[in-house]
């Protein structure tokens, strides 16, 4: 503790501490805060339905997607028509 008042002292005082402090209050409110929207049996890619009896429902895959667009994290599903288109866009990823 009085290492840290003697370099508070010395570079600027307690003001300085406070000025700090507060920017890293405001990155920390920019840059760590999630948003979380559960879009339940959602594909959060083509937005169709995955619930039970859609037909999707059997090979479907949870998924967590941050959508660039609202500044959000989604959590839902993947259906296997998404997942099988993104497999051939992404040749090198292995099943």
């Amino acid at each position: 503790m009085k290492d840290l008042i003697k370099f508070l002292k010395k570079y600027g005082g307690w003001q300085w501490f406070s000025k700090v402090n507060q920017k890293a209050k405001k990155f920390i409110k920019l840059f760590h805060y999630k948003k979380v929207i559960d879009r339940g049996n959602m594909c959060l890619h083509c937005r169709k339905d995955t619930k039970f009896g859609s037909g999707r429902f059997v090979n479907r895959h949870p998924a967590n997607v941050y959508n660039m667009e609202l500044g959000v994290e989604e959590n839902g599903y993947c259906c296997d028509e998404c997942e099988q288109e993104y497999y051939k866009d992404n040749p090198e990823i292995d099943d």
